[in-house]
């Protein structure tokens, strides 16, 4: 179980790192609680500590401006959220 600061810095530092060559691709999972918005990329996931961190913010650190040594290789995520008003209220 990680705070919003924790899972900034684990994401930044994997997504960062300055040799990915050993590896073809990139797998991200991610399981906690979410809450849910307009669209599904726009859902946020809950943290330990009750913030909430943006499925896009998570998306945007593997982009090939940010995660060079991961350009031009596949990416996938799942996120196992809960999308729902419950969730949130359990959390906090």
């Amino acid at each position: 179980m990680y705070s919003l600061q924790d899972m900034m810095r684990k994401i930044r530092e994997f997504a960062q790192q300055s040799d990915h060559s050993r590896f073809d691709s990139c797998v991200v999972a991610i399981m906690s609680h979410g809450t849910a918005r307009s669209s599904k990329q726009n859902s946020t996931i809950i943290s330990a500590d009750g913030q909430l961190l943006e499925i896009d913010w998570v998306l945007e650190q593997f982009s090939n401006e940010n995660a060079r040594s991961l350009a031009a290789k596949p990416k996938i995520f799942f996120f196992q959220t809960c999308r729902c008003d419950m969730a949130f209220k359990l959390a906090i």
